[in-house]
């Protein structure tokens, strides 16, 4: 995977800056970094048990956060698509973990992204939780809510509320909105229609808008996360559970981010 090459540069970057600046690396370079790591934040806020189980589960769930840069890391120094697999699956399952300890009425449609990294890895059980089918559709009021109501129209085949969720598309569609907003809403409008080439154009306006988006303050993250679009590996992978034939005729975009190798 010669696209890993730049994120490795950076990774690199970015724990020689932590040396320099705080005394320690960070995120770790190695098993032996990132095991230290977890033992002393373990040992420090974890091995008392003078919390209750709630803040406890917090907390280990917060130790996680160490694994999602190292994982990639590990992944595309071993140019292992296999592991980068697992990555996905651990990183992604995380952060929803995260999000689902956040109390809600109703479906957690601000977690799409996190939900469309799932996707890249083929986990789509999480619709199940996150946008439960007995739930009614969304306002529409952010593009999250229209594309998780046609998501959901597709996934659970809500014929019914088909009709609804596409009106609710082209409204939003209509407003001035970002890049990525529009390619995302069109992407799922067009995977209703069983557009193929349309579907094709969006994954490919995606890859551009995700390099202009601003995915961290840091901009040595913003830089890291702009080598690898999982959101849009997920956005693809959904088709094949939409339609297969559709999945296998839809164009992939050819762009830094979206790695032919993995699919």
């Amino acid at each position: 995977m010669k696209k890993a090459k730049n994120y490795i540069t950076l990774y690199e970057q970015k724990t020689e800056e932590s040396f320099s600046d705080w005394g320690y690396y960070y995120p770790p370079r190695n098993w032996e970094e990132f095991y230290n790591l977890e033992n002393q934040t373990y040992e420090k806020y974890l091995v008392q048990k003078e919390h209750d189980d709630v803040l406890r589960t917090k907390s280990y769930i917060s130790l996680l956060d160490t694994t999602n840069d190292f994982g990639f890391y590990i992944a595309f120094k071993k140019a292992d698509c296999g592991l980068l697999n697992n990555v996905l699956y651990q990183t992604s399952r995380h952060k929803l973990l995260n999000l689902g300890m956040t109390a809600s009425g109703g479906s957690h449609c601000h977690a799409l992204m996190d939900v469309l990294s799932a996707f890249s890895c083929n986990d789509f059980e999480v619709i199940d939780h996150f946008f439960p089918q007995n739930l009614p559709h969304a306002n529409g009021r952010f593009y999250t809510e229209v594309s998780v109501n046609l998501l959901r129209v597709l996934y659970y085949q809500e014929k019914r509320l088909k009709e609804e969720a596409i009106q609710m598309a082209q409204r939003f569609l209509s407003r001035k909105v970002t890049s990525w907003e529009k390619n995302t809403v069109s992407y799922f409008m067009a995977l209703v229609n069983r557009d193929r080439k349309e579907a094709g154009n969006c994954l490919r306006e995606l890859c551009l808008a995700y390099q202009k988006m601003e995915h961290s303050v840091n901009s040595l993250d913003n830089k890291l996360a702009k080598c690898f679009a999982p959101e849009i590996h997920g956005m693809y992978r959904f088709a094949r559970i939409v339609d297969e034939d559709l999945f296998h005729s839809v164009i992939r975009p050819e762009h830094p981010c979206f790695w032919e190798a993995f699919e």
